[in-house]
């Protein structure tokens, strides 16, 4: 590739998306402005994609082909093209998906000195190319979810940038979105483009929709990297494990040797002490003051009027504010229904900082008719639920993380989360 004074760099990436890539090189043709490099990338393919790279790659100014002879991750494809990249802005283009005809225009149009990331709105379409739905990105500045990352493809990323980062992480193959964005989301300047930037085509053997929870497992393990590399001053974080305030006491009992295994297993993998407490009903206080005491544990009972109410709120709400002095944040396990790993225990709190978030949850949201995993932000709430709190999602249930400020933990607040629960 010749040297260029071109903003913007394009990789099209294909993995056997021949069945697709001649009309994603279309509308690269296509485009209102063509004054950008362009890397064609052919991933370990052994279908047609090459015969069209070499079929198309004449058309355009500055453009040169790359063939894996085996299959790549994301992030080392991403990595050789960041290598080669000569401008101011890098950018991947899947096979399988294609442009709008402004797309490059209107990305252009954004780009400013001290802007590093720009992303736009995008249209899913099924395998024909019939549109099925359309997603609008959330604007970041006021009631945002501002942990619902820029799309892994068609978002300008500073080279620079990413060139200081060290590129993507090799160590993760998948999300390699969400993994720039946690990585540059605090020191970095964001642009969001109100137009549609690409047509996203939504296919059965997608990871999307194949394994849902290796993508949540996949997030919270990135962030739980980060704040490794990262370092700096560590949550303090208090777990509040909530035991069933109905049931025999064998019931009971069951429930706090499954506590006491994952407080173990908390602790271990914490390298350090943890703050945990127990939360259980008053008439357990006999049964329960031994355990305590010999696991060094605090226990809260819930009053008479707290166990008979409809949500355990109230309760939560008592402790945030017994607590809130000398925490930062407040995660509470409901040991009846917890499904998620110690890794979301440890970094629920950690992802609820770095996202400036007030409350978190674990659950599944709906978007329209897709149904779209992601970690926050994939359902535009009522303005009113979002009046006063920013609330995040992550996918299996039983967990809560609430934000201690000086603020009480609000009813609002607790009634977005058990409005993301109705979704489960």
């Amino acid at each position: 590739m010749k040297s260029t004074k071109n903003s913007i760099f394009i990789y099209l990436v294909s993995t056997n998306h021949g069945e697709f890539v001649e009309q994603a090189l279309k509308s690269l043709v296509n485009q209102t402005e063509r004054n950008f490099d362009l890397l064609l990338i052919d991933n370990g393919c052994d279908d047609a994609t090459f015969s069209y790279f070499e079929k198309y790659i004449e058309a355009f100014d500055n453009a040169s082909v790359h063939r894996f002879q085996t299959r790549q991750t994301l992030q080392n494809v991403a990595n050789f093209a960041l290598k080669c990249c000569q401008c101011e802005f890098i950018t991947r283009l899947d096979a399988d998906d294609y442009l709008h005809v402004r797309a490059v225009a209107e990305l252009r149009s954004a780009i400013r000195h001290n802007i590093d990331i720009i992303y736009g709105n995008f249209v899913y379409i099924d395998r024909l190319g019939k549109v099925i739905g359309r997603h609008s990105r959330f604007k970041l500045g006021g009631n945002v979810v501002h942990d619902e990352p820029a799309h892994g493809a068609c978002t300008l990323l500073r080279t620079e940038k990413m060139r200081e980062i060290g590129g993507w992480r090799t160590e993760f193959t998948c999300q390699d979105g969400f993994d720039v964005w946690l990585r540059l989301y605090k020191g970095s300047n964001i642009a969001h483009v109100e137009t549609e930037i690409f047509y996203y085509r939504q296919l059965g053997d997608s990871l999307s929709r194949q394994n849902r929870q290796l993508i949540f497992d996949t997030r919270i393990r990135m962030v739980l990297r980060n704040r490794e590399v990262e370092g700096g001053q560590k949550n303090k974080n208090y777990y509040l494990f909530l035991l069933p305030t109905f049931g025999t006491d064998g019931q009971l009992l069951e429930a706090v040797a499954k506590t006491l295994r994952i407080v173990e297993e908390l602790r271990l993998a914490s390298a350090g002490e943890v703050e945990v407490a127990l939360g259980a009903s008053e008439e357990n206080r006999m049964l329960l003051a031994h355990i305590a005491s010999s696991t060094g544990m605090h226990c809260y009972f819930r009053t008479e009027e707290e166990k008979n109410g409809a949500d355990f709120f109230p309760f939560v709400q008592r402790i945030a504010a017994i607590v809130d002095a000398d925490f930062d944040t407040l995660t509470v396990a409901n040991t009846e229904s917890l499904q998620v790993s110690v890794d979301y225990l440890r970094g629920g709190a950690i992802y609820l900082r770095h996202f400036q978030g007030r409350a978190l949850m674990t659950g599944c949201r709906m978007e329209k008719s897709i149904f779209v995993p992601k970690i926050g932000g994939v359902e535009r709430l009522d303005a009113g639920l979002l009046e006063d709190s920013r609330r995040f999602v992550l996918h299996k249930g039983g967990m809560f993380v609430f934000r201690l400020d000086g603020e009480p933990v609000s009813r609002r607040e607790f009634l977005l989360l058990e409005l993301d629960s109705e979704f489960k």
